[in-house]
């Protein structure tokens, strides 16, 4: 039986995502054999062997966390092969997703998955909601085959079995940033003292329900302001970005995800949070329990984690995790 075409082009993926020469050369000479059959037997281990960092010591282990990069290849690969009906599960015609929007816009989800689809022929739906939105629909049982969020938020997931920890990817980092409505004035906001009287200045005060938020709340009883700015602080409704706020004149100053803040309208960012108060929101993915289609699944979200999706999530905001 020759390669089934989708297989071919998820080994070629994996190939081209480990920096170890000698296994991506051996996949990559697998690809040129005739049978299903020859692909398990690659001779990963004697590349593995030649780990410089960890030898064999991972040898046995079924989790992604911590493997060097040819573990990390090796991992991907039986997971994507690991089966009959997995293989067969290649050729489901879409994969569902569900994206955090401070990861991704309808339109920037795009961007993000346009060049998987043109390699690995395989659609992908995108439903793009605010974090807790997903949480909840995912948490609910509703059939994705996988979500993208933060990395607390896909941990509680996997505690609830709603999602697989042994899929788990982490994706992109986004660091909080400071916007204010288009044309308005724009405070000094470098160092962590000139953001205090900043906010102590503004008429009202935004962030989020989500990790960026909870971080602002934390910075504002640090700095021993919380009482005194009770009555001018907004919080956005879930799946509302705090750039909407300040956008329609409700917020003064709002504080949320570089990603959510840098693309919208009639606002403008005027600088991230001064780096010794900075926090960095990790957003990571998962294949969803209910998913019929988890080696689809799972390939794709190696690919994300791959050099090849970089461009992308600096294009919104984020660096690589």
């Amino acid at each position: 039986m020759g390669f089934e075409p989708n297989a071919r082009r998820r080994l070629r993926l994996v190939a081209a995502g480990t920096r170890d020469p000698v296994l991506a050369y051996e996949l990559a000479g697998a690809l040129e054999e005739e049978t299903m059959s020859q692909v398990p037997s690659v001779d990963l281990a004697r590349a593995i062997t030649r780990c410089p960092h960890c030898r064999s010591s991972h040898a046995s282990t079924s989790s992604r966390e911590g493997l060097c990069e040819i573990h990390r290849a090796r991992w991907n690969l039986e997971a994507c092969l690991s089966s009959d009906a997995e293989r067969d599960a290649m050729a489901e015609p879409h994969l569902e997703s569900l994206l955090q929007r401070a990861l991704s816009s309808e339109e920037g989800g795009t961007q993000f998955l346009a060049a998987y689809e043109r390699q690995a022929g395989q659609p992908v739906d995108i439903v793009s909601v605010g974090g807790i939105d997903a949480a909840r629909r995912v948490g609910n049982g509703e059939a994705f085959d996988f979500v993208v969020l933060a990395d607390d938020a896909i941990e509680r997931l996997a505690s609830a079995g709603c999602v697989d920890p042994k899929s788990r990817t982490d994706l992109a980092r986004s660091a909080v940033a400071i916007a204010v409505a288009a044309g308005a004035k724009r405070p000094d906001v470098s160092s962590e003292s000139a953001l205090r009287d900043a906010v102590l200045r503004a008429r009202s005060i935004g962030y989020s329900t989500g990790p960026s938020g909870a971080h602002i709340v934390r910075l504002f009883e640090r700095w021993g302001i919380a009482e005194t700015i009770a009555s001018q602080i907004v919080q956005a409704p879930p799946g509302i970005p705090v750039g909407t706020l300040v956008a329609q004149g409700d917020v003064e100053l709002g504080f949320q995800q570089l990603s959510e803040l840098m693309h919208l309208p009639s606002i403008e960012v005027i600088g991230l949070l001064p780096a010794e108060i900075q926090v960095a929101t990790v957003f990571s993915a998962a294949v969803c329990t209910a998913s019929k289609s988890r080696a689809a699944a799972k390939a794709l979200l190696f690919f994300l984690a791959s050099p090849e999706a970089d461009a992308a999530k600096r294009h919104h905001g984020m660096e690589p995790a």
